[in-house]
């Protein structure tokens, strides 16, 4: 079974180690045992505040070298999102331009059948163009 490690905030951290500095009566193991943490966990932190004087340095998330590093990777994160975004509409458009298409034909051969009956002549490019939809296109679909 793995143990995922769980992050305390600083201000914990450093209530943590003033809570083992106001009470020199207990063991540090007794001391983490209270706070619910590891003794070797207490003993790095004791170890952090003495050394960064009387500060805890905390990890940000993530491992980057400065702000702009951070920055282009949640650039790059929003990128590859809306990238994902436009291939879903992409993939939506096609399916909506077929049923499109679907529709049109349907149109112009119930325009065809009514010019038969009418000897009206029905304008299939005219109804093309105000639907939007190229020759090509509307071609292609009927093949």
């Amino acid at each position: 079974m793995s143990r995922k490690n769980k992050q305390h905030t600083k201000q914990f951290k450093l209530d943590a180690v003033n809570y083992r500095k106001e009470h020199l009566d207990l063991t540090q193991v007794e001391c983490a045992k209270n706070l619910g943490i590891g003794t070797s966990t207490l003993a790095r932190w004791e170890a952090q505040f003495k050394d960064n004087d009387g500060d805890i340095p905390t990890r940000e998330s993530g491992n980057y070298s400065s702000d702009e590093a951070k920055e282009i990777a949640r650039l790059k994160r929003e990128l590859r999102d809306a990238q994902d975004a436009l291939d879903v509409l992409k993939k939506s458009h096609q399916h909506s331009r077929k049923q499109l298409a679907e529709a049109i034909h349907t149109e112009v051969t119930a325009n065809v059948e009514a010019s038969k009956v009418t000897k009206r002549r029905v304008s299939i490019s005219g109804m093309l163009k105000f639907l939007v939809v190229s020759r090509s296109g509307y071609k292609a679909f009927l093949n």
